[in-house]
Parts: C-alpha cells; sequence; structure tokens
C-alpha cells in the first residue's frame, strides 16, 4: 500500500494545529485557576507527580514507537497477517507494561514526601494524589490503548488529534468547575483518568471500524524477533535520553529548593513547552510519510527533502525565537504577576533552550523513520547521564538557573551534535558538512535578529502593561520574519526551497513529500 502522503500530512497538520491550540488554552487556564485558588505548591505537587510517572512510563520500553517502525513496510507491501502479528505483540508489550507501573508505585508510595522540599498544601494527602497520578499513568497502557498504533502507523494521527481535542474541551471545563466550586485537587486529577480510559476506547472502535481487517492475532516470524528486541532496546535508550532532559528539572527543584519554585519554574516551562508543542505537530503528521518514502525511494532524494523541510522549519523556529525573548517576561507578568517571576538570566537561558532544541527536530524525524533506534542508544546514555548528573550538582550550586544550563550543556553536545553524526553515519551517509554549516548559518541569524530585537523590546510603548504588551508583540511577529526573510533569501537552500514550494503550491500538495 501506497500511503497517500500529501493528504494524510494535511489532515495531520491542521488537526494537529487545532489540537495544540485547544490544548495549549485549556492548560492555561487551568493552570491559572488553579494557582488562583488553591496555590502554587498544589502546581508544584503536579508538576512533581507528573515528572515522577514520566519515568515510570519508561516501562514502555520503547514498545510504541518500535513497532509503528515495523508497521511501516508490512503496510506498504499489503501483508496483514505480519501487521496484526505486530498489533498483538504491541498489545502483550503493554499489558506487561502496565503491570509493571503498577508494581513500581506501589513501591515507591511510601517514600514520596523524600522528594518534597517545604511546607505541604493545608488538607492534602500525598499519598492518595499520588495514587490518583499513579491510576492515570497505569490506564495508558489498557483500554485498548495499543490500537492507537493502528492509526499512526497510517499516518492517520489526525483521527486520534480530533477525539483528543474534545475530550480536552469537556474535561478542562469539568476541571475549572472542580477548582472554583470545589477546590478539589482530587477530583481534578480523577477527570483526567477518565479522559484517558475514554480516549482509549473511542480510538479503538474507530480504528477497528477503519480497519477492521487489522486485529491482534498471530505471531511475527521468529526471524524478525531479534531484530525488533535490537530496535526496542535502541527506542529505550532513546527515551531515557527524552526524558532526563525536562523530568528531572521538577523533581530536583522539588528536593533542593521548594514545590513553589518547582511550581513557579514549571509556569515558565509551560510557555516554551506550548511553543514546542505547535512546532512538534509537524513531527508526528510528517513521520509515517517520512517513513514510508524512506521504504520506496532513495537516499539522496530524502536529503534533498530533509534540507527543504528543515530551512522552512528552522526559519519558523527562529522567528519564534525571537518573539519569545521580547515577550516572556512581560507575558509572565501579565499572568502570574510579579511575585511569580525568574530572573531575565534565566529566560534567556530558556530561550537558548528552545532554540537547541529545535535544531534537532527534523533530523530526528528521519533518525525515527529510518529506524536508527539501536545505532542512537549510545549518545541517548550518555546524554541521559550527564544530564542527571549535572542537574545534580548545578542545581545546588546554581539553583534553577543551574537546572537550565545542565540541559543545555548535555543536550547540544549529545543531541546536536551527537544525533546529527550518528544520523548522518548511519543513514544519509553524505552531506553533514553542508548540513552543519547550514544549521550554524540559522544559529547567527537567530542570535542578530533576536539581539535587535530584545534591544527593541525593552522600551516601554505605554504606561498600561497590556497595550505594552500588545504594541511589542505587534512589532516584533511583523519584523522578525522580515529580518530573517532578508538575511536568508540568496542563500543557495533558499532558491531550492522557493522552485519546491512553487511546484507543489503550497507546503504539502499534489506532490509527496
Amino acid at each position: 500500500m501506497i500511503l497517500n502522503r500529501t493528504q494524510n500530512a494535511k489532515r495531520g497538520l491542521s488537526q494537529g494545529w487545532i489540537n495544540n491550540i485547544i490544548v495549549i488554552l485549556c492548560a492555561f487556564i487551568t493552570r491559572t485557576i488553579m494557582a488562583r485558588t488553591i496555590g502554587i505548591e498544589y502546581l508544584g505537587l503536579k508538576s512533581l507527580f507528573t515528572s515522577v510517572f514520566t519515568l515510570f512510563n519508561l516501562a514502555e520500553l520503547g514498545v510504541g514507537s518500535a513497532l509503528v517502525f515495523f508497521m511501516y513496510k508490512p503496510i506498504a507491501d499489503n501483508d496483514n497477517d505480519l501487521l496484526c502479528g505486530y498489533l498483538n505483540l504491541y498489545k502483550k508489550m503493554y499489558h506487561l507494561s502496565g503491570t509493571f507501573v503498577i508494581m513500581l508505585s506501589i513501591a515507591i508510595m511510601p517514600f514520596i514526601k523524600i522528594i518534597i522540599k517545604g511546607d505541604l498544601p493545608d488538607g492534602v494527602n500525598v499519598f492518595v494524589l499520588f495514587a490518583l497520578f499513579a491510576t492515570g499513568s497505569i490506564c495508558t497502557y489498557y483500554f485498548f490503548a495499543y490500537s492507537s498504533s493502528i492509526l499512526l502507523a497510517h499516518q492517520r494521527n489526525d483521527v486520534i488529534l480530533v477525539i483528543d481535542s474534545a475530550l480536552t474541551i469537556i474535561v478542562s471545563g469539568l476541571q475549572v468547575l472542580a477548582l472554583v466550586k470545589l477546590k478539589n485537587i482530587y477530583l481534578y486529577v480523577l477527570i483526567d483518568i477518565l479522559k484517558i480510559v475514554i480516549k482509549n476506547i473511542i480510538v479503538h472502535y474507530i480504528a477497528r471500524s477503519l480497519f477492521p481487517e487489522i486485529r491482534p492475532r498471530g505471531k511475527i516470524p521468529s526471524n524478525h524477533i531479534p531484530e525488533v528486541k535490537k530496535k526496542i532496546y535502541g527506542v529505550f535508550v532513546g527515551k531515557i535520553c527524552g526524558v532526563s532532559r525536562n523530568t528531572f528539572d521538577s523533581i530536583f527543584l522539588s528536593m533542593f529548593i521548594s514545590i513553589a519554585v518547582a511550581g513557579i519554574y514549571n509556569n515558565y516551562y509551560l510557555i516554551i513547552s506550548s511553543l514546542a508543542m505547535i512546532f512538534n505537530v509537524t513531527l508526528p503528521a510528517i513521520q509515517a510519510g517520512i517513513g514510508n518514502k524512506i521504504a520506496l525511494e532513495s537516499v539522496d532524494s530524502n536529503y534533498t527533502t530533509m534540507e527543504i523541510i528543515n530551512f522552512l522549519y528552522m526559519f519558523f523556529a527562529s522567528s519564534c525565537t525571537a518573539i519569545l525573548l521580547c515577550l516572556y517576561q512581560p507575558f509572565m507578568k501579565i499572568w502570574m504577576g510579579d511575585k511569580m517571576m525568574l530572573s531575565d538570566d534565566i529566560v534567556i537561558l530558556l530561550v537558548l533552550y528552545f532554540y537547541i532544541g529545535r535544531m534537532g527536530d527534523i533530523r530526528y524525524v528521519y533518525s525515527e523513520a529510518a529506524g536508527l533506534f539501536y545505532e542512537d542508544r549510545i549518545r541517548s546514555i550518555l546524554e541521559a547521564i550527564v544530564n542527571v548528573v549535572l542537574n545534580y550538582i548545578l542545581v545546588r550550586i546554581m539553583g534553577v538557573k543551574g537546572i537550565v544550563i545542565a540541559t543545555l550543556i548535555s543536550m547540544f553536545i549529545f543531541s546536536t551534535i551527537g544525533g546529527l553524526l550518528v544520523t548522518f553515519k548511519h543513514y544519509f551517509k553524505k552531506g553533514i558538512y553542508k548540513h552543519i554549516i547550514r544549521q550554524g548559518i540559522y544559529f547567527i541569524g537567530t542570535v542578530l535578529v533576536c539581539t535587535i530585537s530584545f534591544v527593541v523590546s525593552k522600551h516601554d510603548f505605554s504606561s498600561n502593561i497590556y497595550f505594552d504588551f500588545i504594541i511589542k508583540a505587534g512589532i516584533t511577529i511583523i519584523v522578525t520574519p522580515i529580518m530573517l526573510l532578508g538575511l536568508y533569501f540568496k542563500m543557495d537552500i533558499a532558491r531550492e526551497v522557493r522552485v519546491w514550494i512553487g511546484n507543489h503550491f503550497s507546503f504539502f500538495s499534489k506532490k509527496s513529500l
């Protein structure tokens, strides 16, 4: 089966944008109401327990991404028996992972107060709250959770996004009522659990109706098992790397400073993670199409497409980086007030963290689509270890600033540079120096534009903070992309992009990725 990559990517992108806007707005609304009704300490606890169970969810072992990768070829070959065998394996592995999370949650619960520094909010039982978060985490592995892989492998992530968007709106409304009327954090978390269960069930029945011939049955051939184990191991190691970047932030801040500071930090982190979500909607929308293209077309063709997509992606990233730098503090002042703000130097580090993270996104998509999970394992392990060690050391010396610096160092060395080396060594096998030079030009251009925009934004255009923010936002949003266009217009890749867009009429049109 040759997937309609263009149409599927369009659907995935449009629904992804809508879903991310809904998720971001709902997150801001519920977080604002939580801070103003039950206090910042609850936000700290929520961030802490979310981080803890993100770690526990490593029990998934990378099964999801690895097995979706193995589904690409059976779909392309119309081999439903093999596809069903992979789905059956997915189901069994998810149930085993859920069981492991149950046991791990029970084992760790008596010691949960060790990682909480400072006074707890009045009237909260951390053990009950922890148990509720554990229940939500466990539910992600049951109630037909494996069915989402069918849609993902067929590049129909848009179906999952539509369901998630609708449920997010409903759930957020109920959570607001729980906070405003009852001031009940337990009910707030319980509503989240119901969302997980309902979403899994709906996705299952839609996947079954769209692809009725695909059921969890049979086994994969024995000669496939070594390669599956190898890929799962590689993905698992990669997930350890990804989790280590952000998850330990809240844990170390809670352990060594306070849950209140963890809550304030996560207010700031919500901004960059929300912006990253807008970018990341592109990645799953095109990943299955890229995987299908890799299976059917040449490396040279994929390299050309990668450079074009990366130029467009980094242009958008550079624009958003400058906008983020200029509007971060004014927005936080309006949103949470002066008492819940971090210093400007921490903000600059967070903006740099956002940009460095985007530098490796497109490369990462090609690495995953090419199945380089195992080849990426050593780099991922090193990044995770270095990040955790630096987090532990620097948070005790520098506080919040140390947390961000630790992640920046490990991410740039092992992900931006190390990940690039792995992808080009094992898949593209040429063009790495040209790619590095281009990325360097994008970075220098971003620094230049950010500097000019930041100097302009430091001027107060109005004594009213709301009008001042609107004026700064308007200037930055309009001027930043214009400056970048001026810088990049004569680059050779820019000319290639203009031809490519001219041939396609839009980002995705009649031609495939």
